[in-house]
């Protein structure tokens, strides 16, 4: 079969866009899948909750009452930690490559 160079042309422009309609057609498949397993969904979150409320009955720390945000609890000062930023000032904090 013979074809001119009109022909020729528009058989190339159809199978330039098939092609283009295909490798689009792949990425977005591509993207939902990855978008739907990277979500998780509502069963991984229940059974996760349910294991970890059986292991915090079974094996879990004692409950301790919670800390106030940028405080230190007598263990922790005991054991020689120190708070890096009083939250108001910038007292003991200094310039890069200053003293």
């Amino acid at each position: 079969m013979i074809f001119n160079r009109m022909q020729m042309k528009s058989l190339i422009n159809l199978i330039t866009k098939q092609a283009m309609s295909v490798v689009l057609l792949m990425v977005a498949m591509i993207f939902t899948a990855g978008f739907m397993f990277s979500c998780g969904g509502p069963s991984q979150t229940a059974d996760a909750a349910e294991e970890a409320k059986e292991g915090e009955a079974k094996e879990g720390p004692e409950f301790t009452a919670p800390v106030a945000d940028n405080t230190l609890t007598e263990a922790e000062i005991a054991d020689g930690w120190v708070l890096m930023f009083d939250g108001e000032t910038s007292n003991g904090w200094r310039g890069y490559g200053k003293e």
